[in-house]
């Protein structure tokens, strides 16, 4: 019988560490994922932008291969874990996500991430529907006014500028 208290409460101690080192190693790999996925975007707007300034006639959405001459050395384009698109209208290039997980939990986490690497810009956020008419929702200012074209889905992680 005394042989099993120590058994038990090496079991009880190897519970509590589990329970304090998972969640922690979780919200880490968390991070990380989200640190990769904002460097992965903020690769893809650099692409549109160059690809603007080459072509400030273009309009609508640029394809992948029209952009891939502009693609920064060493960018993957994965459009199943990086759901990156792009839309130009009214002089504005606009790089949004597709859907609203951004290949994460959420869209939020990647805007959050992008928002502390890119000095808090007013320019990025989540795109909201507003009594019809979609606007950027930034971490920092809220509902910006900023209308959104409609080729760009609701919730989607929003970056504006040329």
């Amino acid at each position: 019988m005394m042989v099993l208290v120590p058994v038990a409460l090496g079991i009880a101690l190897m519970a509590g560490y589990m329970a304090m080192s998972v969640p922690q190693k979780e919200a880490a790999a968390v991070s990380v994922r989200a640190d990769v996925a904002a460097a992965n975007f903020l690769s893809y707007r650099t692409s549109v932008q160059a690809y603007y300034r080459a072509n400030p006639a273009a309009s609508g959405t640029i394809s992948d291969a029209s952009l891939a001459a502009y693609w920064p050395t060493g960018f993957v384009r994965d459009t199943t874990a990086w759901p990156w698109s792009n839309t130009i209208s009214g002089g504005q290039a606009y790089v949004h996500s597709t859907n609203s997980t951004c290949g994460l939990s959420s869209c939020a986490a990647l805007v959050d991430e992008l928002y502390q690497k890119q000095g808090r810009p007013a320019t990025l956020g989540i795109s909201v529907d507003v009594s019809g008419v979609l606007k950027l929702r930034n971490p920092g200012i809220g509902l910006s006014a900023i209308v959104l074209p409609a080729a760009i889905a609701a919730d989607s992680a929003v970056a504006v500028g040329k």
